[in-house]
């Protein structure tokens, strides 16, 4: 049985992750957060707070770390495709 004054205290929040985000093991999105597009998140990291587009950001709190502004997602689908060629024997 919960007392009335500790329900209280809890707060339901939507948590968005946008495209293209990885997330390692073990980490942890704190409710009412935002996750950038194409950002990875550390392993054992815990997002507390919003995370901007294209960043690596680890820890706990989590922060970012380094940002990259590439043409390149982090799925890679904008890579050009290696075509095979006949060699002669």
């Amino acid at each position: 049985m919960t007392r009335p004054e500790t329900a209280a205290r809890w707060k339901i929040d939507w948590i968005i992750i946008q495209d293209g985000v990885w997330t390692g093991a073990e980490s942890v999105v704190i409710g009412g957060g935002r996750i950038g597009e194409n950002s990875l998140i550390g392993a054992g990291s815990v997002v507390v707070t919003d995370i901007p587009d294209r960043v690596i950001a680890v820890a706990n709190p989590c922060s970012s770390i380094k940002r990259w502004e590439s043409t390149l997602n982090v799925m890679g689908a904008n890579r050009k495709r290696l075509r095979a060629r006949r060699v002669p024997i």
